[in-house]
């Protein structure tokens, strides 16, 4: 809570195991350059935590993997939409969060991901969810779900072509409550 990333290299690693107890990463500030890799801003590789209140940004607009999940979670277990991750330990949570020039990264959900994004502001920035299983954009498969609501996307230059706000891939989801800008 409260730091700010900056530079080029990986902020910040979650490891763990889907029986953890939760993590949180809150009010901070993740600087990008762009890149993938190295250059990731935070790279989860386990369901059941909450993203809330930081900004990422990049400081030129970016469709690099600056943000990717890879979680490797058992698709055979059950969903967890709605109110039925009863605990909040199930799925991955971003809430009130401001995502500047990321394009398909803020995030790009893979590999069993369980993925909630609500109520954060994509400025000249979108989501890409892959799904699919046996494989998909990875050899684990996609996305095991997602929920997409009540986000405001938000175009203010048009010195990079942003052609999709959302981008879904297959898996299993529900997306509600936007708002979304047109682009003239």
């Amino acid at each position: 809570s409260g730091f700010r990333f900056t530079g080029t290299s990986r902020h910040i690693t979650i490891n763990g195991s889907p029986s953890a107890k939760p993590y949180i990463v809150d009010n901070s500030y993740f600087h990008t350059n762009g890149g993938s890799g190295s250059n990731t801003m935070i790279f989860p590789t386990v369901n059941g935590g909450l993203i809330h209140h930081n900004d990422f940004v990049a400081s030129t607009t970016t469709s690099n993997d600056v943000f990717n999940i890879l979680t490797g979670e058992d698709w055979s277990s059950p969903a967890t939409f709605g109110n039925a991750d009863t605990n909040g330990e199930r799925n991955i949570y971003f809430e009130d969060n401001t995502f500047t020039k990321i394009l398909e990264t803020g995030p790009d959900a893979d590999m069993g991901s369980r993925v909630v994004i609500r109520h954060n502001t994509y400025i000249d920035s979108s989501i890409v969810v892959h799904g699919g299983r046996p494989i998909d954009s990875s050899p684990q498969g996609g996305t095991r779900q997602f929920e997409i609501y009540n986000n405001e996307f938000r175009r203010v230059t048009n010195n990079v072509p942003v052609n999709k706000w959302i981008w879904i891939r297959g898996s299993s989801g529900v997306i509600a409550n936007n708002t979304v800008m047109r682009v003239d």
